[in-house]
C-alpha cells in the first residue's frame, strides 16, 4: 500500500483512520526504533506525518501498529491484526443533511393546531392567527453520521392561503435533549424563536436555519434524542399576520462527519464524540 499523509484523516483523540485501516495512537514506551525492528513484527516499516506533526509507524502487512513521537525515540507497539477494521473516511468538505418531521405526523394536544384544508383537497395542520397559543410535538434523533462539534439548526417549512398578506408569523421551538445508555439527563428546556413574513399567497417559506440554532454541547451525539414542541403564540406581539399559518415540515439541518460509526453504541470514539 503507498503511503500519502493527505489520506490521513484525524477523526478523534485516539483514533485516527489511514486508507483501509484504523491507526491507533499508544502512550509511548522507551524502546528504540532499532528495538521495534528487531521484535520481528515489522517487515516494512512506513512513517507518515499526523497532522499534529507525530509520527506514526504502520506495519504494511496490516498486522501491527506502533506509534513514534516526532524524534523517533520513544515506541510503542501493539500486535493487532487491523486489516479488518473498516474505513469510515472523515469528510473534508462541509457536508450537510436533514432530520426530517413531517408536518402531519405532529404528537398533539388539547392547544392542537386544526387539520384544514390548504388547497384544493389537501389538508395541512394550520396553526391560528387569533386565539389560544396552538402547540404540537415531535421527537429528533441524532444519526451515526453527525459530525461531532457541530451545530444544528431548526427550520419550518409553511405556508398560507391569503391573496392579500400582510405581517409576519413567529414560530417557537422548545427543546431538551439528552445522551442516551444511561448518561444523559434532560435539562430545563431551551425556546428558539424565527419571525418569518407572510409572502404571496401559497408560496412555500422556509424560515432562516440562523434563527434557530441548536448549540453544539456533551448531551449531542449519535443516539441522542431532543424532545421537542413547536408552536405559534397569535397573541405575542412580533405575530402579525392574522391567519392560519399551514405547517408542512420541520426539519434539523446537520452535517454529516462520515457514514456513521464504528460502535453501535456508545462511546462512539472512532466519530471524536
Amino acid at each position: 500500500m503507498a503511503f500519502n499523509k493527505d489520506r490521513f484523516h484525524p477523526v478523534g483523540a485516539q483514533n485516527r483512520f489511514y486508507d483501509g485501516c484504523q491507526v491507533f495512537a499508544y502512550s509511548t514506551l522507551s524502546d528504540t526504533l532499532a528495538d521495534v525492528k528487531a521484535t520481528g513484527y515489522f517487515d516494512d516499516l512506513k512513517r507518515i506525518l499526523s497532522p499534529e506533526d507525530t509520527i506514526f509507524v504502520w506495519a504494511t502487512d496490516g498486522h501491527a501498529v506502533i506509534y513514534v513521537d516526532e524524534t523517533g525515540s520513544n515506541i510503542t507497539s501493539k500486535d493487532q491484526d487491523i486489516r479488518a477494521v473498516p474505513q469510515f473516511p472523515e469528510l473534508e468538505a462541509p457536508v450537510y443533511d436533514d432530520y426530517l418531521t413531517s408536518g402531519l405526523s405532529l404528537g398533539t394536544g388539547a392547544s392542537a393546531p386544526n387539520l384544514t384544508v390548504f388547497r384544493d383537497g389537501l389538508e395541512q395542520n394550520a396553526f391560528a392567527g387569533s386565539g389560544p397559543v396552538e402547540e404540537a410535538f415531535f421527537n429528533v434523533h441524532m444519526l451515526h453520521g453527525l459530525k461531532a462539534g457541530t451545530d444544528l439548526t431548526f427550520h419550518i417549512h409553511w405556508s398560507h392561503i391569503i391573496g392579500s398578506p400582510s405581517g409576519d408569523v413567529k414560530w417557537g421551538i422548545e427543546y431538551s435533549v439528552a445522551r442516551g445508555y444511561e448518561v444523559g439527563v434532560y435539562p430545563a428546556s431551551t425556546t428558539l424563536t424565527t419571525v418569518h413574513t407572510a409572502g404571496a399567497q401559497y408560496t412555500h417559506h422556509i424560515t432562516d436555519d440562523d434563527d434557530m440554532t441548536v448549540t453544539s454541547g456533551v448531551e449531542i451525539e449519535p443516539d441522542s434524542v431532543i424532545i421537542c414542541r413547536v408552536f405559534r403564540d397569535s397573541s405575542d406581539v412580533e405575530d402579525t399576520f392574522a391567519n392560519d399559518a399551514y405547517l408542512f415540515q420541520i426539519d434539523m439541518h446537520y452535517q454529516r462527519g462520515s457514514v456513521g460509526t464504528l460502535e453501535r453504541n456508545r462511546p462512539f470514539t472512532s466519530a471524536g464524540f
